[in-house]
């Protein structure tokens, strides 16, 4: 069971009492161990090196570092301190000026890593957690935050601008608690933790396997499957991106076995008792729960649509993908669960009479315990987005069913406007078209006076003249079934086969791995880039 209560003040105190578990992590291609109760110490100690270095209560610190141990001991040691973390993303943020980033954020101190440096020289109030320790000293900076703020984040969504946040202690605790109750988290669990830091979504999932007592497995997106094999997860919480990786395994299988375990995992559960159920799902499709590590037991996504292909995939082999639905401003505001999952919808809200639809279907999530207090010197955000009831404006589009599952329809600011004025919502077209084989993400873009395009992308590498020739072949097919189902203004004018996936890298996906659809446009609107084009 887990603690009766939860305080991020007191997470230390509880890291110290759970003793065995801990956090699994890499360095470089070797994997350590600390017990929490080694953690704890570690926190301790990293707490009064901050002190000593002057670092006061409600002061500050900025953490920009690449996902490692010590960016978890330093979080809970400026926690512990009653100080104020400021989380960078290091890609959005790295190639600034410390000095800039000191002045803009009013930072007493700044934690970073050699690799976030880039070899610059810091200053003197910029800890290097690669480098020499001595000679670092805070500089002289009021409290710019009121009690209750715990941390500065920063959130993306698909907006493509940084939007930066206070966010509110008890906000996150209650976000912990009620999450942590739909899913089921036990206290033996092992969580993978492989987002960025700087997320802090992904930050809640740490605070949430203190608090529990459950092991961490904690690497960086690059090593993300590696550490599924080390770790041994039981459970992962991942972008639908990487849940489609095992699906592709399923699909690359020859034909005949597909159908063949089809059909042995439907007479698997004619069985009576559900522990059988399970065994037997587990044996027809070793090879997949290997790949998860051997261990899986939930398995939740969030940050983008799930492909249906994929939601039916883990059914099929008896792992349901639970998706949530939260945003930074507010926490998580649905979620599926185990014992309740419904295809397609985010689950029911966590807590009853919180989420309304407005007129238009917007989304309003009114929390009695909001995640943040708002934004940091942005007036209009907060304005439109922190409404006067009290309620926090998603920007989404949705509907419930009967029994109060939510479904999302899309974004309301991705509503597209033809030339003709006509608007309708991308997603739903962009679910169809993404449900043909070999595609990865599809994604429409144009309005105004521009032709609509549905961009593609394959799940795999992509691969040689020929298979792309296919796909767009297989595409412009799909384009015109979809078309006879649209409205005239809404219709796709043209397919676009992208010849790279999209990624952080290359600037089409955000750091939270949805996809950047202004940065989409800018790439492939001008028919610049390398693509292949058809007239659908």
């Amino acid at each position: 069971m887990p603690p009766a209560a939860l305080t991020l003040a007191s997470l230390v105190d509880h890291a110290r009492a759970n003793g065995g578990a801990g956090i699994r992590y890499n360095v470089g291609a070797d994997w350590k161990t600390k017990t929490f109760r080694e953690f704890a110490n570690d926190v301790d100690d990293f707490a009064n090196a901050l002190t000593r270095m002057g670092v006061g209560p409600r002061q500050r610190v900025g953490i920009m570092s690449e996902n490692r141990y010590e960016w978890v001991v330093c979080d809970l040691a400026v926690q512990q301190l009653g100080c104020v973390s400021v989380c960078f993303p290091v890609e959005e943020m790295a190639a600034r000026p410390l000095s800039e980033l000191a002045d803009t954020y009013g930072l007493a101190l700044l934690v970073t890593s050699a690799r976030a440096l880039f070899r610059r020289r810091p200053e003197h109030w910029v800890l290097n957690l690669d480098g020499v320790t001595t000679g670092v000293s805070a500089r002289a900076v009021p409290p710019l935050d009121p009690e209750g703020v715990c941390s500065l984040a920063f959130s993306s969504g698909t907006a493509g601008r940084l939007k930066c946040l206070r966010m509110a202690a008890r906000g996150a605790e209650a976000t912990i608690e009620l999450a942590a109750r739909r899913w089921g988290l036990r206290s033996d669990d092992r969580t993978l933790i492989a987002l960025p830091l700087s997320t802090f979504q992904q930050r809640l999932i740490v605070y949430a396997s203190i608090w529990l007592g459950s092991t961490m497995v904690l690497t960086d997106s690059p090593k993300l499957f590696a550490a599924i094999q080390e770790g041994a997860p039981t459970v992962v919480i991942g972008p639908p991106a990487l849940y489609q990786v095992f699906e592709a395994r399923f699909n690359a299988l020859p034909a005949p076995v597909r159908a063949a375990l089809r059909a042995a995992a439907a007479w698997a559960r004619l069985l009576p008792l559900r522990v059988l159920r399970g065994r037997a799902l587990k044996r027809l499709f070793r090879p997949f729960y290997a790949a998860l590590g051997g261990a899986p037991r939930v398995l939740i996504t969030g940050s983008a649509p799930s492909r249906r292909s994929t939601l039916l995939f883990f059914r099929l082999v008896g792992l349901p993908l639970l998706e949530a639905y939260g945003i930074t401003e507010g926490g998580v505001i649905a979620a599926n669960a185990p014992d309740g999952c419904r295809l397609g919808s985010v689950g029911r809200p966590l807590e009853a009479g919180t989420v309304r639809l407005a007129a238009d279907g917007e989304v309003l999530f009114r929390p009695r315990f909001p995640q943040s207090v708002g934004y940091v010197d942005d007036a209009s955000e907060q304005a439109s987005t922190f409404l006067t009831d009290g309620s926090i404006a998603t920007g989404d589009l949705g509907r419930f069913d009967d029994d109060g599952f939510l479904y999302l329809i899309g974004r309301k600011r991705d509503t597209i406007v033809t030339r003709a004025g006509y608007k309708f919502h991308p997603a739903p077209i962009e679910a169809q078209a993404a449900a043909t084989p070999g595609v990865g993400r599809a994604v429409i873009i144009g309005g105004g006076d521009l032709d609509l395009c549905c961009l593609v992308v394959e799940p795999e590498q992509a691969g040689d003249e020929a298979r792309r020739r296919e796909l767009e072949r297989r595409m412009k097919a799909r384009v015109a079934d979809l078309n006879r189902t649209l409205p005239g203004p809404a219709r796709l004018a043209r397919v676009v086969v992208a010849t790279e996936r999209f990624s952080v890298e290359n600037g089409l996906l955000t750091r939270n791995l949805k996809v950047d659809r202004q940065a989409v446009a800018r790439k492939f609107g001008s028919g610049s880039a390398p693509q292949h084009r058809g007239d659908a």
